[in-house]
């Protein structure tokens, strides 16, 4: 997961679900940067929660086999095991292997049309079920239960993301794009510094922990696209390709992309699921600005989102909504209501359907906290809390 200082919230939120919100129950929240010693790993666990950070692995070879190596012992264990992966369109093969090899009760998924797919073999040994990228705890509800008034916030249209995917596939390109290209758009129409826009689409400039929160908050409205890939790379090769033909060149267009590789390799599926930001602004009532998209369901253009077409020929009646009072509020506000009306997309919804799993496995009934656990669990933690200070 890298220094704590550079998580996202989101992630945050995800990956200690359990330890931060189960204090009746013992819980160890290890990140796999680090080895585990052999003392932890000795213990009869109950539950074995596989987070997204950690399946991410499948897609890097020789970190792969490490993990691998060092996690094998979970391979017997006779814990109810839950996985929780993402961007499952790429390595999906690797990811299925993973689940399979180890014996994974449960995998939630975020892409559910696609399980098929996805999951030809898991879904024949274990469970699927309905997963997202985020989860709203409720310290987020009441952090946002009256969000910073829009005339008080500083930025008109918001924007940021990574650069580091922009040549992967059609989708990513447009969701590394939209930024630059909307302001181009916007200074064709000599507009003037009536709006002021902050859209990037640089590793430098990404918001983490709190501070995504605050520019969210301080944003009158934020673009988006749908999350997720418009290609299926299954072991990887596609991205190996264009990685290689990249690093023979000084600079690679993705139009250059496009045509050597991707022409051939996108099928017109989309692959994609709401995203922690489209929750984030849903509950900061900050206006979207999105291209169409399935957004899981959750997302009607023209209601929960204004419309943007992707070839920008609208921006001028989107900028017009933007500036409307009245249709802004109102779109605002009804979207934080969907959003809250939604109970699968609560955290507590998530743990409950977690920790159910254990109560349906009579042998792996939680135990609540017990103390003569607490001196390991306090070690453990103090030697997380080492290793990441080692990371400064």
């Amino acid at each position: 997961m890298g220094h704590p200082s550079r998580w996202k919230e989101s992630v945050r939120v995800l990956e200690f679900m359990i330890e931060d919100n189960c204090s009746d129950l013992n819980v160890f929240t290890h990140d796999a940067t680090f080895p585990l010693d052999d003392k932890f790993k000795n213990i009869d666990f109950d539950l074995i929660v596989l987070g997204p950070t950690f399946l991410w692995c499948r897609n890097h070879t020789i970190l792969h086999e490490q993990i691998s190596e060092e996690f094998a012992f979970l391979t017997d264990s006779q814990a109810v095991k839950v996985a929780l992966p993402q961007d499952e369109y790429d390595g999906s093969e690797f990811l299925e292997d993973w689940l399979l090899e180890w014996q994974v009760n449960v995998t939630h998924s975020v892409l559910w049309s696609h399980w098929d797919e996805l999951y030809p073999r898991y879904k024949q040994k274990g469970k699927l079920k309905k997963g997202y990228t985020s989860y709203i705890p409720e310290k987020w509800i009441d952090k946002w239960k009256t969000p910073k008034a829009f005339d008080d916030r500083e930025i008109d249209i918001s924007y940021r993301t990574n650069e580091y995917s922009r040549l992967r596939c059609s989708l990513r390109n447009l969701k590394c794009e939209i930024g630059n290209k909307f302001i181009e758009k916007y200074e064709s129409l000599k507009l003037g510094n009536h709006f002021h826009l902050d859209l990037e689409a640089k590793n430098s400039a990404i918001k983490t922990n709190h501070e995504w929160h605050d520019f969210m908050e301080n944003s009158k409205s934020c673009l988006a696209t749908p999350s997720g890939s418009s290609l299926l790379d299954k072991r990887g090769e596609t991205k190996e390709r264009i990685r290689a033909y990249q690093s023979g060149k000084n600079s690679v267009t993705f139009e250059e992309v496009y045509m050597k590789f991707l022409k051939h390799e996108e099928k017109g599926m989309i692959y994609s699921a709401i995203s922690p930001r489209n929750l984030e602004a849903a509950l900061s009532k900050t206006l979207q600005i999105a291209t169409a998209g399935e957004y899981s369901g959750l997302m009607d253009a023209d209601e929960d989102y204004v419309l943007l077409n992707e070839d920008y020929s609208n921006i001028e009646q989107v900028l017009q909504i933007c500036s409307c009072k009245k249709t802004r509020d109102l779109i605002t506000q009804r979207y934080k209501e969907k959003i809250l009306d939604c109970k699968e997309l609560r955290l507590s919804h998530a743990l409950s359907t977690i920790l159910t799993e254990i109560q349906q496995k009579p042998e792996c009934s939680p135990r609540g906290t017990k103390k003569e656990y607490n001196p390991l669990i306090n070690e453990f933690r103090e030697y997380q809390a080492n290793n990441y200070r080692k990371l400064n």
